[in-house]
């Protein structure tokens, strides 16, 4: 993809689609495309992985892996969400997996670059910050919603019986 056409596909996913022209293009400047197959893992849980990643075409997978060492989907992402989020303004491991359930298209965004960006440009900084919250407050949500089914189940409480 040539590099003109970037700022018009940003502009075109759900996450940024209501930013200015002014906005998109210096997020486009920092837009690398990214490509994987069907069930590339795109990071594991506690990798220094430093992008954020925002989905063109396909879907991803957010994994969890549990006690036992297998793989639980806890989310699923497709074009225009975003994710790879837990270090955007912390330098963090990642706190889940990735892996690409099709293949899938997206832009990666460097972290550190990102934040640089966020710094210079207050209102695109702001603009991204409340965009980056309304994920996290949605998935948040959808998982105590999670939580709730799973406790409130008739077998989690039978388990609890002697």
């Amino acid at each position: 993809m040539s590099q003109p056409a970037i700022p018009s596909e940003l502009a075109k996913l759900a996450f940024l689609s209501d930013l200015a022209p002014e906005q998109i293009e210096p997020l486009a400047a920092l837009a690398t495309p990214v490509y994987w197959d069907e069930d590339t893992m795109i990071f594991r849980h506690g990798s220094p992985s430093m992008s954020l990643y925002l989905i063109r075409e396909g879907r991803v997978a957010i994994e969890l892996s549990g006690l036992s060492g297998k793989r639980v989907t806890i989310l699923t992402v497709g074009p225009g969400e975003i994710f790879g989020w837990s270090n955007v303004f912390a330098d963090q491991p990642k706190f889940s997996s990735a892996r690409a359930v099709v293949a899938t298209n997206a832009y990666a965004f460097d972290s550190l670059r990102l934040r640089a960006l966020c710094d210079a440009n207050p209102s695109l900084g702001y603009a991204l910050t409340r965009r980056l919250l309304t994920v996290v407050s949605e998935r948040l949500r959808t998982t105590r919603m999670q939580l709730l089914d799973l406790f409130a189940s008739p077998e989690h409480h039978a388990k609890e019986r002697p």
